[in-house]
C-alpha cells in the first residue's frame, strides 16, 4: 500500500516583513557610507597638512641657512605638476632648492590634490606665496595657502585671520571657511628670513 504524502503548514515571509528587512539593510548600507566618506576625507586632509608640514619645515631651515627664501611666483608643492593646484603648476627650480632640506626626497611630499571649490574657484593641494597677507593679526609676506574638505578643518597654527569676501567666520574666529562650498581655505605663516 502507498503512503500519500503528507504537507507541512510552513509559511513565507509576508511582504510586510521583506519591507523591514529591505530598509534595515538599506540603512545599514547608509551609514556605512557615510562613515567611508568621512575616512575619506580625513584622509584626504591629513595628506595636505602632512606635506604643508613638512614644506614649512625645509623653508625654514632653507631661510635660516640662506637667508631668504628660494625664489617664487607662487610655488605649488608637490611633484610631479598637477593642474589643480592655483596658481597652476609646481615649480622644479623651487623645489629642487629645498628638496636637499626634506631628506633629498623624490618626489616631494605630495598634498592631495582632488579639486576643491573655494572662492569661487576650484583648485588643491598647497603653495607657498609671497605676498602680503593678515595672518593671526600680522602681516606676514610669506605664507603657505592650502584647501581642506569641510568646514572648519584648518588645524594648522598660524591661521588666515581677516574676513575674504565670499567667507564667513568659524569657530575659532581665526578660521574661515568658503560658505558657498562647505570646504576650508587655510593659511600658515613663514617667519621673516632676516629675523631668523
Amino acid at each position: 500500500m502507498q503512503k500519500v504524502g503528507t504537507f507541512s503548514n510552513s509559511r513565507g515571509f509576508t511582504i510586510v516583513e521583506l519591507l523591514i528587512v529591505i530598509v534595515i539593510i538599506g540603512i545599514l548600507a547608509a551609514l556605512v557610507v557615510v562613515g567611508y566618506n568621512g575616512i575619506i576625507e580625513r584622509a584626504n586632509n591629513q595628506q595636505t597638512e602632512s606635506a604643508v608640514t613638512a614644506y614649512r619645515k625645509a623653508l625654514i631651515q632653507y631661510a635660516t641657512d640662506k637667508g631668504s627664501y628660494p625664489a617664487t611666483t607662487n610655488a605649488c608643492f608637490g611633484e610631479p605638476s598637477y593642474s589643480s593646484c592655483w596658481p597652476g603648476a609646481t615649480n622644479s627650480a623651487f623645489n629642487n632648492a629645498i628638496r636637499p632640506y626634506m631628506g633629498n626626497a623624490n618626489p616631494m611630499p605630495q598634498p592631495n590634490t582632488q579639486q576643491l571649490t573655494y572662492y569661487g574657484t576650484r583648485a588643491g593641494g598647497g603653495y607657498m606665496y609671497d605676498a602680503s597677507k593678515t595672518i593671526d593679526g600680522q602681516p606676514h609676506y610669506y605664507y603657505i595657502s592650502y584647501i581642506l574638505k569641510g568646514v572648519g578643518k584648518c588645524s594648522l597654527p598660524g591661521l588666515l585671520s581677516g574676513p575674504w569676501t565670499g567667507f564667513s567666520s568659524t569657530s575659532p574666529s581665526s578660521k574661515y571657511t568658503e560658505t558657498t562650498s562647505g570646504n576650508s581655505l587655510c593659511a600658515i605663516a613663514l617667519p621673516d628670513p632676516a629675523k631668523l
